[in-house]
């Protein structure tokens, strides 16, 4: 306002005039201060100021002219616009008022109206609240039986089985299907499920469904079970394809462990059955279409002539019809034996009274895992129950009737043969591998008792005059090199239970046979040469460190040490060495001296003479005496070396007793020379009188051995 009060025309000389006219001088003071403050307000007031830039604007939107009279009215046109501003406004909130009245008219009319509605209403609640409550008490129990029915249905439809699933389940006339399998699922689940409500205060009802549906159960089992033993009687086992619905059925039938084993049980009864008809046919009657490893061209008991043949006939039929179960029953146990384990185990957590049924070993302790392999293999084992029992009689029947060892022992390596294939097909405890053992068993036992015949006829056998091997010895050597040369193959153990059987009889005949013979050296070369025989014939066939071949080294060994020895007592005899060595080992501490030796009538000077006389009668000769003794020795390089081992211990013996001679002499001569102290004259004169040993005895070692070379 100040801005204006200063741009009207006058205004400012009007105030100073007033201010100026005044009673007093404080007046005018006072008044010229308030002037003086006015003008400096205005004068500090700038264009930049927002306000007044404002407020020029309204002015010049207004159209307002710059001049004294508009000056002048400016505060009166303001203050008139202000006024009918404020008149505009009084008429428009009068308008107002008379709606707020109308406003309220019809309030008051509405709160008259509604009260007669409360009023109205609260009659109407006295009237209907009775009805009301029974209503509200209908609703909720409308809702309480809609709830029971809704648990009612949701129960018919889990727990309840309808009277057609039931039929399906149990009624033998209805096929065994993926439909009765999800029926059986679904009963399974509701016995399951009955462990709930016996948790809860419902326990009667849930005693009363699990009997209801162990009946069922129970019922569609045993339906199975009979289903399952009808499928297999009609299943062709060459098809190697068995259908899914059998596999599911023996999966979910394991469940039930005791309807499971006696299921398999009617099953390897049935294949039994069927498995020894078709040996039977194979053995007797001929293929008339096709031929087949279960049917052959011929019937194998033609080759009943043919020892080996027809062992091997019975023994390959067996083998492939074995190889073909296997094949057949793989599907069964192999690819879903995960799955039958866990139905197993879980049938032993519901029957524990089967546990002793089926997975339980020999000691009494369940097996924690159904182990499928092992299951085919008894499965396996027990359909060739029967034909084991045939192939054993027929087997042994035909080899009682043989009389050949080299066959029976040729169709006992055949028995091993086949025993390794059988163990690798249905493992090694099973009937086919213990009726391989018992054939092998009574086999060996008939090719000892064929052995045992031929050395009871070797009672009257006697040894040849050239001391050589008996011939029956050398046919059995050659036999046992056909028997080892049958079985490449052979083991240590076999080799020990052939060589027993087959060799040690002759020998022991043998070596009773040499017991009759009165000379020691005829025994003794008798014995070397069978011996030597035996060590010929078998080196080629046995390890070179097998302890028989050992057993006979260390014998031959033994017996040529004593040939040297005899050897050698028969040059010491021959010689007449074997008197004048014994006295020289009869003197006292080993040092002879005369009068030791010439107390011995052995060692005079005559008996001396008459021994020297006999060793060079006997030198000339010796050498071919010692041949001559030897020369029924079959080995002529063992002759030589003994008669040279008896030479080299004679002469070592021949110089013992040249030692003594020269020891004897040599004492003489210093007793004499020294003891008695003669002269030398004196002393020739008695070496005149009295002879030395060396001149009666002359020979010296070196000429022996040169003799004897």
């Amino acid at each position: 306002m100040s801005s204006t009060h200063l741009n009207e025309p006058g205004g400012g000389l009007r105030d100073v005039a007033k201010s100026s006219v005044s009673p007093s001088e404080g007046a005018v003071s006072g008044r010229n201060t308030v002037l003086s403050n006015k003008l400096t307000g205005v004068l500090s007031q700038s264009y930049a100021d927002p306000e007044i830039r404002e407020s020029l604007s309204i002015l010049d939107a207004r159209g307002v002219v710059n001049d004294a009279s508009a000056r002048r009215r400016l505060r009166l046109d303001a203050q008139k616009e202000v006024i009918e501003c404020n008149g505009a406004i009084v008429q428009d909130f009068g308008v107002v008022v008379e709606q707020l009245e109308r406003v309220g008219t019809m309030i008051a009319d509405l709160n008259k109206t509604c009260e007669e509605m409360r009023t109205q209403i609260h009659k109407a609640q006295q009237e209907s609240g009775s009805m009301l409550e029974e209503a509200s008490t209908l609703t909720a129990q409308k809702q309480a039986v809609e709830t029971k029915q809704q648990s009612l249905n949701a129960f018919n439809n889990h727990f309840i089985v309808s009277e057609d699933d039931l039929t399906t389940l149990t009624n033998s006339t209805k096929p065994v299907d993926d439909r009765f399998f999800q029926i059986m699922n679904r009963v399974k689940q509701v016995r399951k499920d009955c462990e709930v409500l016996l948790g809860n205060e419902n326990q009667t009802l849930g005693l009363e469904l699990m009997e209801q549906t162990s009946r069922n159960l129970n019922a569609a089992f045993k339906k199975l079970n009979t289903w399952i033993q009808r499928e297999f009687q009609m299943l062709d086992l060459e098809d190697p394809h068995i259908s899914a619905t059998i596999r599911r059925a023996l999966r979910v039938l394991a469940e039930r462990p005791t309807l499971f084993q006696n299921c398999l049980d009617s099953f390897a009864e049935a294949r039994e059955h069927a498995l020894s008809d078709a040996f039977h046919i194979a053995l007797t009657q001929s293929a008339t279409t096709v031929v087949t490893a279960a049917r052959p061209a011929n019937p194998i008991e033609m080759q009943t002539h043919d020892l080996l043949r027809y062992v091997g006939d019975m023994l390959a039929w067996v083998h492939s019809t074995t190889v073909s179960e296997r094949e057949a029953l793989e599907g069964l146990f192999i690819s879903d034996g995960d799955e039958i384990a866990k139905e197993i185990q879980a049938g032993r957590d519901n029957e524990p009274w089967s546990r002793n049924n089926i997975g339980e070993d020999e000691t009494g302790d369940s097996a924690s895992v159904f182990d499928g392999r092992k299951a085919l293999n008894e499965l396996v084992n027990r359909d060739l129950e029967g034909v084991s029992r045939v192939l054993k009689q027929r087997i042994e029947i035909a080899v009682r009737s043989n009389d050949d060892p080299l066959l029976v022992y040729k169709a006992l390596n055949l028995f091993r043969f086949y025993q390794d294939i059988f163990i690798k097909l249905v493992g090694a405890p099973s009937i086919l591998g213990n009726t391989i053992a018992e054939l092998q068993t009574s086999t060996f036992s008939h090719f000892e008792r064929l052995l045992q015949d031929e050395t009871s006829t070797l009672a009257n056998e006697t040894i040849p005059e050239d001391l050589s091997s008996p011939p029956f010895l050398l046919r059995e050597l050659d036999q046992l090199n056909s028997f080892l040369k049958a079985n490449p193959d052979i083991s240590g153990p076999e080799i020990s239970q052939l060589l027993s059987a087959a060799l040690v009889p002759f020998l022991n005949q043998c070596s009773e046979m040499a017991t009759v013979v009165t000379d020691p050296t005829a025994q003794n070369v008798f014995q070397l040469n069978y011996l030597s025989a035996v060590n010929t014939a078998l080196q080629p066939s046995l390890p070179p460190n097998h302890s028989f071949l050992e057993a006979a080294r260390r014998k031959v060994g033994d017996l040529r040490e004593e040939l040297i020895e005899m050897q050698h007592s028969f040059l010491l005899r021959k010689s007449g060495v074997e008197p004048l060595l014994a006295a020289i080992r009869e003197t006292k501490a080993g040092a002879p001296t005369r009068i030791d030796l010439a107390s011995l009538p052995v060692f005079n000077a005559e008996a001396l003479s008459s021994r020297a006389a006999q060793l060079d009668d006997f030198l000339p000769s010796a050498w071919m005496d010692l041949l001559e003794n030897m020369k029924r020795l079959t080995d002529k390089s063992l002759a030589k070396d003994v008669a040279h081992e008896a030479a080299e211990r004679f002469c070592a013996d021949f110089g013992a007793v040249e030692e003594a001679v020269l020891r004897v002499d040599e004492l003489m001569l210093d007793g004499k020379r020294g003891g008695e102290g003669k002269t030398g004259g004196e002393w020739d004169g008695e070496q005149e009188e009295e002879t030395l040993l060396r001149e009666v005895y002359p020979r010296t070692t070196a000429e022996i051995r040169v003799l004897l070379s």
